[in-house]
């Protein structure tokens, strides 16, 4: 007999304008001031530009442009999140979502986030309640692709 055992991870839960996201907190690399970036031409709105972080130049996005979620990219952002690449593409190891509070930490067990029925847009995977609060887990894969895709113009 084979026995299941199902732990509990460590998650963020990340601060949108209208929503938050809830990743694994091992996806972030880095919270930082938000910097306006250097822009882009011929890129989707939501694809905000360049930053500097480290050394490197990594792409800048709204999350909540990418999923298809009203956003206004005049107003400017409280911070940035870096996140690590999750998708495995040596093209985009880091990038940068803007968001508008300081994440907390959350303990995620097997029972605790419960799906709910919600319009989930672009990038997004399941919406759940846990705790108390709605979040979004995000396809950062999918989230990745079309940064990928954009900075190709």
């Amino acid at each position: 007999m084979s026995e299941k055992t199902e732990e509990a991870i460590s998650g963020l839960m990340i601060p949108l304008r209208e929503a938050q996201l809830l990743v694994p907190n091992v996806t972030v690399a880095e919270l930082v001031g938000y910097e306006p970036p250097q822009q882009v031409e011929d890129r989707p709105e939501w694809y905000l530009g360049h930053i500097i972080w480290r050394d490197q130049n990594i792409p800048l996005v709204s999350f909540e442009g990418a999923n298809g979620d009203p956003f206004d990219p005049s107003q400017p952002s409280q911070r940035t999140v870096v996140l690590n690449g999750v998708s495995g593409q040596e093209a985009l190891p880091f990038y940068a979502v803007v968001v508008e509070g300081i994440p907390h930490a959350v303990r995620v067990g097997p029972e605790e986030a419960v799906p709910q029925d919600r319009e989930l847009g672009a990038c997004g995977a399941v919406m759940v309640h846990l705790s108390g609060e709605e979040a979004l887990i995000p396809d950062l894969v999918k989230l990745e692709t079309m940064i990928l895709a954009a900075r190709q113009g």
